[in-house]
């Protein structure tokens, strides 16, 4: 899948939002997710997208509003079809 410009973006920041958590490996978050490590790395590439059940608990783990996570992924999200 190529990626957006937007879903590149929307990866840029979780990743630095994960990073400034103190979360080193993107595994321990994907598991807090429920999803692959690969696929959350992934995500954070702009190759995929976000899936919207992982919203809620990234936007907890990360410590961000869920709202404005919401619709940084829904955006993604649509952008990519």
């Amino acid at each position: 899948m190529d990626r957006n410009p937007f879903s590149y973006a929307l990866g840029r920041a979780l990743q630095a939002l994960r990073r400034d958590q103190g979360i080193r490996g993107s595994g321990d978050l994907a598991e807090k997710l429920g999803i692959s490590a690969t696929t959350y790395r992934l995500i954070e590439a702009g190759r995929a997208s976000l899936p919207a059940h992982c919203v809620p608990p990234l936007a907890e783990v990360l410590k961000v509003d869920l709202a404005r996570l919401a619709t940084l992924a829904s955006v993604a999200a649509a952008l990519e079809h």
